[in-house]
């Protein structure tokens, strides 16, 4: 069974940021590569919420590891995957963010060709 993904606000910023990042730094193929890896990891997390660990400071909230970069934290909460927060594994872990405000679905936000003026909140 496949579970409803959704994303916060704050998840939604931060993988317009790191897609406007790696378009900008790097090419757009190199996005496309990164969101292909991305869905794939939210395809296995809707499948399987429990097939990743609990993360140290809360056992509640998941971590996937998506990239050697970037991660992903989520909690499984009524029946729904609620994405909380993309992470750049390079920063302090005391700079995660977890807000559990409004949640969007993810086909707004990982189509392709990535588009920086996707329909995201500021």
């Amino acid at each position: 069974m496949a579970y409803e993904i959704r994303f916060s606000d704050e998840a939604v910023i931060q993988l317009q940021k790191i897609c406007i990042y790696l378009n900008d730094n790097w090419s757009e193929k190199i996005t496309e590569e990164f969101l292909e890896v991305l869905y794939h990891k939210l395809e296995v997390i809707s499948s399987f919420p429990y097939s990743y660990p609990g993360s140290v400071s809360n056992i509640k909230i998941r971590k996937c590891v998506v990239t050697d970069q970037t991660s992903l934290f989520y909690e499984f909460k009524n029946n729904k995957i609620i994405i909380l927060s993309i992470f750049d594994n390079r920063q302090s872990p005391d700079n995660i963010k977890y807000k559990e405000n409004f949640f969007h679905p993810p086909e707004e936000y990982l189509a392709f060709p990535y588009s920086a003026s996707a329909n995201v909140p500021k």
